[in-house]
């Protein structure tokens, strides 16, 4: 038995007990049922040699577990009872996880059939570049180019991210002040869209630039807490939960690849905290007027910490903290409440169900009534500037309430679109030898984009168009070389 598969029994047998231990016996049922369902397509998928149908199917099945038993021990603070008849009974549950189960078979062998059509040529040495499997050997002696000890001259790496991260805390601390880059609020206008180009520069393109120095850096303790202070500040001056894990990624993942389990401790604490602090700090930023929703940034960067730790009913201190945070990351990227929405929603009172096809090409290509929608979805409206919603895995679930056929043609744009951009990754990486390093991670982060946005988005063809580009110049160069 490989230690993957080892580390994934404890966890199931852990929370098994647990969820006994404390009488939460339709917790327990349905955290069985998850894995009962969702498992077979994942297992399945690692027998093939693709690496986007293993994220997908991985991030859905532990997106579950992981939500599952936070959501249960808190049942009493769900204000559902209005608009949702869900009672927490196990059986109820069975037509959710059927429907995300249906999404999975047939994203997966759509994904590998479709590959092998229309030129699409198998990739060689298949499991060896699974990214992720049951195999005896590691990550690390799979993968060398992530072990620590290959990076020679990591010194360069490492001053130039701590440089990086001495620039862009500044910068994330003076857009606060300015009300730049915060979820939900618009920013004020700025000359050459400076607003816009700071939001997604500190958004989507520093994790990965940060990402890439941290791979080739050391990964030394210092490197590591510049990492979690800059994932705080960004997260609090944004409060943006997802900017504290965009950051931190690299860290949590290379800390688990390379098994360095006191580094993939602290790390994964310090991301916990960061997510909550960074989602309790809109107490004090967010003003909700007549006028919508406007920012309060006249509280400084260390009042909204104060606040967050001094906070009489926060939950910082609480003895479920831990786990209720865990689930709540989770419930960030796909979690069971977003399932549980989902089921009780009617499309047809929003958009017809080949607007939401069309939604999961480009969102643009189908407008939605967001009133309709928050109706459908949570029972309320929400003021304007927020929108409230599920991932991929809601998508499936939500439009399977028109017809199972439709889940089988959502699988279906879901798989080729990613099928697209992973051939375009392993294409334009291989003819670039410094970035094929940074395959593995491009295919995860353009996949995890799709996967919570679900659609595809400017950040996601940004990617893959200046992967091609790169491609095509290192191609033109070494023709000119000839």
């Amino acid at each position: 038995m490989s230690k993957n598969l080892f580390l994934a029994s404890i966890f199931v047998i852990t929370v098994s007990l647990f969820l006994t231990i404390i009488g939460e016996y339709q917790a327990f049922l349905t955290f069985w049922l998850a894995i009962t369902l969702l498992l077979p397509p994942l297992l399945w998928s690692f027998k093939k040699p693709y690496i986007t149908p293993k994220i997908f199917c991985l991030t859905a099945i532990f997106s579950q577990l992981l939500s599952i038993p936070g959501l249960y021990i808190n049942k009493d603070r769900w204000a559902w009872w209005d608009s949702k008849p869900f009672t927490f009974m196990a059986l109820e549950t069975v037509p959710i996880f059927a429907k995300v189960a249906l999404f999975l078979w047939a994203f997966v062998i759509l994904f590998n059939v479709l590959y092998s059509l229309g030129g699409f040529k198998k990739l060689r040495n298949g499991n060896a570049l699974s990214g992720v499997n049951f195999s005896n050997t590691s990550l690390k002696d799979r993968f060398p180019q992530f072990d620590v000890n290959n990076n020679r001259n990591a010194i360069v790496p490492t001053l130039i991210a701590l440089i990086l991260i001495s620039v862009l805390i500044p910068l994330s601390l003076w857009s606060y002040s300015q009300g730049i880059g915060m979820v939900g609020i618009e920013p004020p206008r700025m000359p050459y869209r400076l607003s816009g180009i700071i939001f997604y520069f500190t958004k989507f393109l520093t994790p990965i630039i940060l990402g890439y120095l941290y791979l080739k850096s050391r990964r030394g303790w210092g490197l590591i807490f510049a990492f979690m202070i800059y994932a705080l500040v960004l997260g609090v001056c944004s409060v943006s939960k997802g900017s504290v894990l965009f950051i931190m990624a690299p860290v949590v993942a290379l800390a688990w690849v390379g098994r360095t389990y006191i580094k993939l401790i602290v790390s994964g604490l310090g991301s916990v905290v960061g997510v909550y602090i960074a989602s309790t700090a809109r107490e004090i930023v967010y003003v909700i007027g007549s006028n919508g929703v406007t920012a309060n940034s006249n509280a400084s960067f260390f009042d909204l910490i104060y606040y967050v730790l001094t906070k009489p009913d926060s939950r910082l201190w609480d003895n479920d903290f831990i786990p209720v945070l865990v689930a709540g990351i989770a419930s960030r990227i796909e979690g069971f409440s977003n399932l549980i929405h989902a089921q009780y929603y009617d499309p047809d009172k929003v958009l017809e169900p080949f607007g939401f096809m069309l939604r999961m090409i480009w969102s643009g290509l189908a407008n939605i009534d967001v009133d309709a929608h928050h109706m459908q979805w949570l029972g309320w409206t929400l003021p304007k500037e927020f929108y409230s919603g599920g991932s991929i895995l809601s998508n499936a679930v939500l439009i399977g309430n028109a017809g199972l056929i439709w889940v089988v043609v959502s699988a279906f744009i879901s798989a080729l679109i990613l099928l697209v951009s992973e051939k375009i990754v392993n294409k334009s990486v291989g003819s670039v030898h410094w970035l094929r390093v940074l395959r593995i991670p491009i295919i995860f982060y353009v996949t995890m984009l799709y996967f919570t946005h679900t659609s595809l988005s400017a950040v996601h063809l940004f990617i893959l168009a200046s992967l091609i580009i790169t491609g095509l110049c290192v191609q033109i160069k070494n023709l000119i070389k000839r």
